[in-house]
């Protein structure tokens, strides 16, 4: 942390002028890393809730609300102490030493323009390249969103133990974010059971070729999502059979190209999401045990810190009719991130590609 970090949360603590935003502290993971129900019960103490409006509110049981009011006090009581004392050791002392590898241009994201040239069958010859992107927030910039490219990867299996039926597996992420979802105006908050990712990320400088500034043909961005692919699934997806390292292109198979353009209105998320993913199929073929398939991810702190959050998720396999089933029973997109939610849609839709997955799988 830095001395400036410290300066903020001082003011905070001196109740300036600052604006102080609760979500954003609550998912300040780099920091604080609460766990998911103490997202909310926090998010509720600030509200004002009482601690039988929470249990009736949320199902938590009242002993498990009492004690959580009862350790936020104890916990802030403890802040306030530590955070005057470190204003005043780190006067005199160097700045913490980090091995945390800084952001390189390398990393800045891909940002593509709406003006697409496309052939007559309507497939894309070229679209207007924007600039790159250091910031994700930026991408997602309420008002001002930037178009992106993105990748998408499904782990897929014939598993045996559910009788050759395809599977994927995914991570229950439920820890990862506490949720809201907005009803006849007013904010809800929900307690799902999962919260259901698969691998995926951003197309970055390092995967792209090309060295003009104006386009970018429908070969380099196609070679830009390949390398993007082999690139998040070394960094996102551990196999115990399998090295990162080994993985391969072979591995994987292109699946279609999508457009996706949200507000965020059914999940809580940072502004808007307007992208142009790929998604891929990445062949398992090992043996399913538990923790033998693992996702990986890290992401920027949200306010106070410009620190990592890493976390590692152990993934499940579960079929992909047991997956429909859940997310066509949902009340919306509330247990599914985006990426696994567009591609049950897409599957569903499409026997032939259905079948294209099969066959690749077998």
């Amino acid at each position: 942390m830095k001395l400036s970090d410290i300066d903020k949360l001082i003011t905070t603590l001196d109740f300036g002028d600052i604006s102080i935003d609760i979500d954003r502290i609550l998912n300040e993971d780099a920091l604080l890393d609460l766990p998911y129900s103490t997202k909310i019960l926090y998010k509720l103490f600030a509200s004002g809730a009482s601690d039988k409006e929470i249990q009736r509110a949320t199902g938590i049981p009242l002993s498990s609300i009492v004690w959580g009011r009862y350790d936020f006090w104890e916990k802030s009581r403890s802040a306030v102490a530590w955070a005057i004392l470190a204003r005043e050791m780190t006067k005199a002392m160097p700045p913490k030493r980090t091995n945390r590898k800084s952001h390189s241009e390398n990393e800045d994201f891909l940002v593509i323009g709406e003006n697409e040239e496309l052939d007559d069958n309507g497939d894309l010859i070229r679209v207007g390249l924007g600039k790159f992107e250091q910031s994700k927030f930026k991408l997602h910039e309420e008002g001002n969103a930037l178009r992106h490219c993105s990748i998408i990867i499904l782990v897929g299996w014939l598993d045996p133990a559910q009788g050759n039926s395809l599977s994927f597996f995914v991570a229950n992420e439920v820890s990862k974010l506490y949720t809201t979802l907005v009803k006849d105006g007013r904010e809800e908050i929900v307690l799902p059971s999962h919260v259901y990712q698969i691998p995926g990320g951003h197309v970055e400088r390092q995967d792209c070729d090309f060295r003009h500034n104006d386009y970018i043909t429908h070969d380099e961005l196609e070679k830009a999502y390949s390398a993007a692919c082999l690139r998040e699934a070394r960094e996102e997806i551990y196999f115990k059979h399998q090295k990162r390292s080994e993985l391969n292109e072979s591995d994987f198979i292109p699946l279609w190209t999508d457009d996706f353009d949200s507000d965020g209105s059914d999940i809580k998320v940072i502004g808007r999401n307007w992208e142009k993913s790929k998604v891929y199929l990445l062949k398992y073929t090992g043996k399913g045990a538990p923790g033998d398939v693992r996702f990986r991810d890290k992401w920027k702190g949200a306010w106070i810190t410009d620190g990592v959050a890493k976390k590692d998720w152990i993934a499940k396999s579960q079929t992909y009719e047991s997956l429909l089933e859940d997310y066509r029973q949902a009340p919306s997109r509330l247990v599914y991130y985006d990426a696994l939610a567009r591609c049950l849609e897409r599957i569903s839709g499409d026997p032939e590609l259905l079948d294209r997955i099969i066959r690749f799988l077998l």
